[in-house]
């Protein structure tokens, strides 16, 4: 792996870069998330020299994002996520009691969306949300710890594709674990001030690490929403497998609509399957199907669910708390603090080893809480 080196503002340090490396990026690394060129940077807010550093990206295959390419870096010896922002639809995105913005050109719309991400990213700590580690300036990419899993759409993925050393990991525990992480993580989103909502929460969003924990990430499709505001959402930021029916109506977005798609995330982590899929059926038949039909993926009888499960007290509960997500009547749904506190009575019937397991995760958290801090 190639070590990252450390370099004063002298542009000179990079116009060769190494042979191993697919490309060499300016980075500004800064807590406050400083968007521009390198030279309105340092001339705007006096950046340290020690701030800029050279992030060497190796050849990697790149992982797909709904607005970018993702490769693996090396930051201070660190292997760190470098998503570089590509492909962006022009967005009309608007608050719902105001008027639409100008849609932006080409490099405006990923300037935006790069300032929109880390003016998110840059504010947050928790254990259970992908920490941000710095801003790419040229090409526009956004820099943050890296998940050696991937998502985990790409676990369950793996699992049901007959990965024996992933399936066997997929407790029951392990998969209430999980639950558990992408709800605390969404808690922390949703308590902050003002609230963030995701608006994109999936599978493919929600990042794991060696220990099977889980992140929440990718930020882009984000906005901070004050008490009571609801927020519109483009038709072309619409994914109806995981969008909620008054999502898919309107394009009215709240905190509920994240509690639905976390409830299909729910799904995903019972079945190990991707939502519709068995279905076989289309983005207009599924948004028939969820807003209009009030269908929900099928779930399986507990004899066709794969991997270990647990008690028939505890699937029936997780069962129960998955369809109390993705009510058809947003006002019915749960809060993730009511989330959170379910999934760890779910956890409590899974038997002494469940709550082994949640101890020892809490004990992670801390870990990981405090080594952010320092």
């Amino acid at each position: 792996m190639q070590q990252v080196h450390s370099t004063a503002l002298d542009t000179s340090a990079r116009t060769a870069p190494a042979a191993n490396c697919h490309q060499i990026i300016v980075c500004v690394f800064h807590s406050r998330g400083v968007i521009g060129n390198l030279g309105q940077v340092v001339e705007a807010i006096d950046v340290p020299a020690t701030l800029v550093r050279l992030l060497h990206l190796l050849q990697t295959p790149p992982a797909p994002s709904h607005t970018g390419r993702v490769e693996i870096g090396s930051f201070n010896q660190t292997d760190v996520a470098v998503k570089i922002l590509t492909d962006l639809p022009a967005s009309r995105d608007r608050p719902a009691s105001g008027t639409p913005l100008d849609c932006p050109s080409w490099d405006e719309a990923r300037l935006r969306a790069l300032r929109q991400e880390v003016g998110i990213l840059a504010t947050l700590r928790h254990p259970n949300v992908v920490l941000f580690m710095g801003v790419c300036l040229a090409p526009p990419a956004v820099v943050t710890e890296y998940c050696p899993l991937g998502s985990l759409y790409d676990v369950l993925k793996k699992a049901r594709r007959g990965d024996r050393a992933v399936a066997c990991r997929l407790t029951w525990t392990r998969r209430l674990l999980m639950a558990l992480d992408a709800a605390r993580g969404m808690l922390y989103l949703h308590s902050h001030k003002p609230i963030i909502l995701h608006r994109d929460l999936k599978s493919p969003n929600l990042f794991v690490t060696n220990a099977l924990h889980v992140k929440v990430g990718d930020f882009n499709l984000s906005r901070y929403m004050t008490l009571g505001m609801s927020y519109v959402k483009s038709s072309l930021e619409i994914n109806p497998r995981w969008n909620a029916p008054e999502v898919i109506a309107d394009g009215y977005y709240s905190t509920a609509a994240d509690v639905y798609a976390f409830g299909v995330v729910l799904w995903e982590l019972l079945t190990w399957q991707e939502p519709w899929e068995e279905e076989g059926l289309g983005s207009f038949q599924i948004m028939i199907a969820v807003q209009q039909q009030q269908q929900r993926p099928a779930i399986p009888p507990l004899e066709q669910l794969p991997g270990q499960l647990g008690p028939a007290e505890a699937v029936a509960g997780y069962i129960e708390l998955m369809q109390d997500c993705w009510s058809q009547n947003y006002t019915l749904r749960p809060r993730f603090e009511v989330i959170v506190t379910r999934l760890k009575a779910l956890l409590k019937t899974g038997g002494p080893n469940a709550a082994a397991g949640m101890q020892q995760q809490q004990q992670q958290q801390q870990q990981q809480q405090q080594q952010q801090q320092q």
